[in-house]
């Protein structure tokens, strides 16, 4: 079955379908910046279940007027790249994302510049996922290392959520020494993202400012910080907008749904 792709205005209430890219079975967003480019990823057929080898699929940015522009990364030595999924994008024209090999390699992180068409590779790890962008071009994500190659030595989990500067240096975070995954990051530095709870199994959600001054954090929240819908499993955030409005999606017995929280 397809994904169909949609906008959603929080002020005026109104959905607005996305049309698909011209000569690809699927078009699927993932995020839309403060100037209205959209991004996300196309593919040429549906993909098999695992192992069937990743359904090929590039990366895709939508101007305001709805011109698509089709980008891929390229084959970095290692072996031919299947995907190139991009998951964050700026008002400058950045985007953050992940690439995954034909072989189902684990996948890398990166920053394309859509301006010089060029791609860097960020934050190395056994599995590395980019998700969220800024103005100030900082990056959140998760990271998954091996035991040998944990730059934290995490006596918990090996799985960071991360924040890349604009100059490199990354921070690598849990939530309660829990595993980590951060999605979304504003412009005041406010990361959303989830946490694997261990006693109920659950994803709950999360909203932290790091200290920034080392390179392994620990956070630490307590019940009533931890963002988890009444009456649902799992509660994923996935962006935050300046003004602390936090988005994301829930999952119970019947599906995924999603959700808009607004501060107090």
């Amino acid at each position: 079955p397809a994904d169909y792709s949609f906008v959603y205005s929080t002020k005026r209430d109104l959905f607005q379908d996305i049309t698909g890219a011209a000569e690809f079975v699927e078009t699927v967003v993932l995020d839309i910046s403060s100037k209205g480019d959209i991004v996300g990823l196309v593919t040429q057929s549906f993909g098999d279940p695992w192992p069937a080898p990743p359904s090929p699929g590039s990366g895709f940015i939508r101007d305001r007027d709805g011109n698509f522009t089709i980008f891929d990364h390229p084959d970095g030595g290692s072996g031919a790249v299947c995907q190139t999924v991009p998951r964050g994008v700026n008002a400058n024209g950045l985007v953050s994302g992940y690439y995954r090999l034909c072989d189902w390699s684990l996948p890398a992180g990166f920053i394309y510049d859509t301006k010089t068409q060029s791609f860097t590779d960020i934050v190395p790890s056994s599995s590395t996922i980019a998700h969220g962008i800024n103005a100030d071009g900082y990056v959140v994500g998760r990271a998954i290392f091996s035991d040998d190659e944990d730059p934290c030595n995490s006596a918990g989990s090996n799985h960071y959520g991360w924040l890349r500067a604009e100059d490199g240096s990354v921070t690598y975070f849990q939530v309660n020494g829990l595993r980590t995954d951060a999605r979304g990051i504003n412009d005041d530095g406010y990361i959303v993202g989830f946490f694997r709870d261990p006693s109920s199994g659950y994803r709950k959600g999360f909203r932290v400012k790091l200290a920034g001054d080392s390179t392994c954090e620990t956070v630490t929240l307590d019940e009533d910080e931890i963002l988890h819908f009444p009456g649902y499993n799992d509660t994923f955030p996935q962006g935050i907008s300046n003004s602390g409005i936090v988005v994301g999606s829930v999952r119970d017995g019947s599906g995924s749904h999603g959700f808009i929280a607004r501060p107090k």
